[in-house]
């Protein structure tokens, strides 16, 4: 991406960039009966420097993709990174990957993780990181599916934690027949931070609650209708949950063919 390009409708986040990507691999193929489906192996090598030549990210990793009995995949990747921020370069050692599993056409169950190095983008410097994204959707009969699903992020720096984040998240779903349904969503996010080790000022403690409700009516396979309110809340030190906003809105769609 060469440094003058411009994208003002936005998609592109970086210019300035030359980007260099080597993947290898081998896939292990089982049998449907047997203790694996499908296994991937594959080493992984990013670079991305600017037109100077300059280091901007690199990325060194491996993963490894199992698939299994009950719709199951288990991942795992190590990898080590170098990032340039505020003229240092982080070098940033992490394990990531995920689990699923399908026991039953009605349920799924997963989870994401992320551990290791992380830069602290505020403070402006390398700390320890663990983020967990568990998660489960249940189908109950024809017509209505739960989803709840719950991110956790803690940041440490010299073993003390610099802020701990929570989000929890519920949808309901309710299907009227193929054209009609309803979702709800209720969304918590609570943050817990240490001031002490900001280097500026901020609030020890702040949450947010946001609601919404949706109905969606399709007319014809062209033309959809959307009618649906939100609520939403936010807290910090000095004030509880007080309204932010909420709105009614009304949405519809419609496809123009030539």
């Amino acid at each position: 991406m060469a440094p003058e390009f411009r994208a003002d409708g936005g998609f592109v986040p970086r210019v300035d960039t030359r980007i260099a990507n080597v993947k290898l691999g081998r896939i292990f193929r089982g049998s449907a009966d047997g203790w694996y489906t499908r296994i991937e192996t594959s080493a992984l090598f990013s670079r991305t420097q600017d037109h100077d030549g300059g280091l901007t990210d690199q990325l060194i990793g491996a993963r490894v993709t199992y698939a299994g009995p009950l719709q199951s995949t288990f991942v795992i990747s190590p990898s080590r990174r170098k990032l340039l921020f505020g003229g240092t370069e982080h070098d940033l050692a992490r394990l990531e990957g995920s689990a699923e599993i399908r026991p039953s056409g009605s349920a799924t169950f997963l989870i994401g993780y992320r551990v290791g190095d992380f830069v602290d983008f505020r403070n402006d410097r390398k700390s320890f990181g663990l983020v967990l994204t568990p998660a489960a959707q249940l189908y109950l009969g024809r017509s209505v599916s739960v989803g709840l699903a719950l991110a956790h992020q803690r940041l440490q720096w010299e073993g003390d934690a610099v802020y701990t984040a929570n989000l929890s998240e519920g949808r309901l779903i309710y299907h009227f027949d193929t054209r009609a349904f309803v979702r709800v969503i209720v969304q918590y996010r609570l943050t817990e931070r240490d001031p002490t080790l900001y280097v500026n000022p901020i609030d020890a403690h702040a949450d947010k609650l946001f609601g919404q409700f949706l109905f969606s009516y399709e007319v014809t396979p062209q033309t959809v209708v959307f009618l649906g309110y939100t609520d939403a809340y936010i807290g910090s030190d000095d004030v509880d949950l007080l309204r932010q906003q909420r709105s009614l809105f009304l949405k519809f769609g419609y496809a123009i063919h030539p």
